[in-house]
């Protein structure tokens, strides 16, 4: 399985995280890197959540790389809200 590259310091392109460190490796061999959100959220998250492409599960879920620390899903809710209370 080919190691995904990354360096500290880099901003992943189209998202919200920064790289500011590297973990061990997880038990099943996944490279863990350490990333900042803008939001200024710090965490832990699989190199392959990053760099995946958009697939469909078996169950018919869609499954999309990670743009945010969790953020963007608050902001869409409140927004969701908002909205159906207009």
């Amino acid at each position: 399985m080919k190691k995904s590259s990354f360096t500290i310091g880099e901003r992943i392109p189209c998202i919200k995280l920064t790289v500011t460190g590297f973990e061990e490796s997880d038990q099943h061999g996944n490279q863990r890197l350490r990333v900042v959100c803008d939001c200024g959220t710090e965490k832990t998250m699989r190199a392959t959540a990053l760099t995946m492409k958009t697939t469909v599960d078996k169950n018919g879920k869609v499954r999309k790389p990670h743009r945010s620390c969790g953020c963007d899903s608050t902001e869409a809710y409140k927004r969701h809200i908002h909205n159906r209370a207009i």
